[in-house]
């Protein structure tokens, strides 16, 4: 079983792929790269950059 965690839990120190952004409503579309089907649409606020 997989376990499902925050975004900011997901995300931090990982690698990702940035697909798309939306800049009207402010939102990103990305994967992790270690983890190519698992795209998720999230805040751009949300992305820190290291």
């Amino acid at each position: 079983m997989q376990k499902r965690l925050s975004l900011h839990q997901l995300w931090l120190m990982v690698q990702i792929y940035i697909q798309n952004v939306d800049e009207n409503i402010e939102t990103t579309r990305i994967y992790p790269l270690n983890e190519l089907n698992n795209e998720q649409e999230i805040p751009l606020s949300s992305l820190i950059e290291y």
